[in-house]
C-alpha cells in the first residue's frame, strides 16, 4: 500500500506539470478561457467545454469573443449584435460593459441606481441595455452587490450605486460619482460590502461603503488584486458576511488579509488577517481571481489553482482533453470509485453508445461498443486516463487514476 502511495504522488505531479498548463484566464463561477481560445466552465470540478470559439474573457456569466462579441453563459447565447466590446462585468442581477470606443453600457436591475444612468427602478423591473451618460472614457468596470465602480483613461476612480453615509444610513447615488482626486487608479474590483483597488505606484487601497480610500501597508511591489466575499444565511433570518482580500506582490507570492466575518466565533468566522499574510509559499503566480468562498490562480506555465474553503491549500484543477464539446452540464460524476483498481463503475441510467479510454496525450487505449456500465481496465498500467463516455449522440469525459 506504501508503494501505490508513492505512485499516485508520482502521478499526481506528471499531470500537474503536463497535463495542467492550459489556462488563459478564469473566473471564480469556473468559468475559464484555455490558450487556444477555446471557453470552459467546471461541474463538480471537472472542466467541461462550452464553446471551441476563439474567446477573450470572461466575467461571472459574462464573456467576449475575440471578434468583440458580448455573449451570456449558461446558457450560452448573444446578447445584442454588436461586435465592439472590450470588456465587462457583473453584480447581483445586473451587468455593465465598455465598448472599444470607451463608452459604458448597463442592463439588468437598477433598484439602487448601481447602473448610473440617473434612474432607479422598481426591483421587479429590468432595464434594457443602455449607454450610461456620454462620457466615451471608460477604461474598467467592476460591478459589486448594488454599487458600481469603474476607471477613466485618466486613471480617475468613478462610483454609484448604494453607498453609505457618515451618519450610518444608506443612499442611492444614480450617476457617477469621483472618489478623490487621483489619476493613477490602475484595477479596482468591487464586491459584497467594501472595494479593492490598486494604484499604478503598486500601493493596494480599500474603498469602503462610504467611498473612505485606507491604504493596506506600505509596499508598492504589488501586481494583482481579488476580492473575495461571501453572504451566508444564519439562525432567525440573520446573514453573515465573510470577507478576504487577496494580492499577489510581482514575485508571484500569493497574499491575504482582512478575513472576518458578521457573527459569532463559533460560526466559523474566527480567522482574521490584519495585515497581508503569505499564504503560498510556492509562488509564480500571474493573475487571481476571488468571490463566493473561492480563490483561483493562474501560474506562469498556464496551471489553474484553487481552492473553495479558507483551510485548505491551493490544488491544480488540471487541463482537460480538446475535441469533446457535446456535455450536458447536468451530468454528474462518471465514476463512482476513483482511483479505480480492476473494474470502472460508469454513473449512468441512460444506455451507453461506446466507451473509449485514452491516455493523457490522446492515445486510444480501450474502445468498447454497447459497453455495460462496468469496465475491466486491469490492461492499463498505473497513470491517469480520461474516459470518455457517448450516451444518445453527447460526449462526456472524466479522468481517472488507474492504480
Amino acid at each position: 500500500m506504501k508503494n501505490k502511495k508513492y505512485i499516485i504522488v508520482l502521478i499526481l505531479s506528471f499531470y500537474g506539470s503536463i497535463y495542467g498548463q492550459c489556462w488563459k484566464s478564469a473566473d471564480v463561477s469556473y468559468i475559464g478561457i484555455k490558450t487556444d481560445g477555446s471557453l470552459w466552465k467546471s461541474i463538480n470540478y471537472n472542466p467541461q467545454i462550452v464553446s471551441s470559439d476563439g474567446w477573450q474573457s470572461v466575467n461571472g456569466y459574462l464573456a467576449i469573443k475575440n471578434d468583440g462579441s458580448l455573449w451570456s453563459i449558461d446558457p450560452l447565447y448573444q446578447i445584442g449584435t454588436e461586435n465592439d466590446w472590450q470588456s465587462g462585468s457583473v453584480g447581483d442581477s445586473f451587468a455593465l460593459a465598455i465598448k472599444s470606443n470607451g463608452t459604458l453600457w448597463g442592463w439588468g436591475n437598477n433598484s439602487f441606481g448601481q447602473l448610473g444612468n440617473g434612474t432607479i427602478t422598481n426591483p421587479s423591473d429590468t432595464t434594457p441595455m443602455m449607454q450610461i451618460g456620454n462620457d466615451n472614457h471608460w477604461k474598467s468596470v467592476s460591478a459589486g452587490r448594488d454599487y458600481t465602480f469603474a476607471i477613466k483613461l485618466d486613471g480617475t476612480l468613478w462610483s454609484w450605486g448604494r453607498r453609505l453615509l457618515s451618519d450610518n444610513t444608506y443612499t442611492n447615488i444614480t450617476i457617477p460619482m469621483q472618489i478623490s482626486s487621483d489619476t493613477n487608479w490602475l484595477k479596482v474590483d468591487a464586491d459584497r460590502s467594501a472595494t479593492l483597488g490598486m494604484k499604478t505606484d503598486g500601493t493596494i487601497w480599500i474603498i469602503n461603503n462610504t467611498n473612505a480610500l485606507i491604504q493596506i501597508g506600505t509596499d508598492t511591489d504589488w501586481k494583482d488584486i481579488a476580492n473575495g466575499d461571501t453572504e451566508y444565511g444564519g439562525p432567525h433570518g440573520a446573514y453573515y458576511i465573510v470577507t478576504a482580500y487577496y494580492a499577489l506582490k510581482n514575485d508571484g507570492t500569493l497574499w491575504v488579509w482582512e478575513r472576518y466575518g458578521f457573527g459569532p466565533p463559533s460560526f466559523g468566522f474566527n480567522t482574521y488577517y490584519s495585515v497581508p499574510t503569505q499564504i503560498e509559499i510556492s509562488g509564480n503566480f500571474k493573475s487571481i481571481y476571488a468571490g463566493d468562498d473561492k480563490i483561483i490562480g493562474i501560474k506562469n506555465d498556464g496551471s489553474l489553482w484553487t481552492r473553495t474553503t479558507y483551510s485548505l491549500p491551493l490544488s491544480d484543477i488540471g487541463c482537460p482533453m480538446l475535441g469533446n464539446e457535446n456535455f450536458n452540464a447536468e451530468h454528474q460524476a462518471l465514476i463512482t470509485q476513483n482511483p479505480v483498481i480492476s473494474d470502472l463503475n460508469i454513473n449512468t441510467s441512460r444506455s451507453l453508445e461506446k466507451v473509449i479510454v485514452t491516455d493523457l496525450f490522446g492515445k486510444k487505449i480501450i474502445e468498447v461498443n454497447n459497453p455495460e456500465v462496468r469496465i475491466n481496465v486491469e490492461v492499463l498500467k498505473s497513470g491517469i486516463y480520461i474516459l470518455q463516455a457517448i450516451s444518445e449522440g453527447k460526449s462526456y469525459t472524466e479522468k481517472f487514476i488507474k492504480l
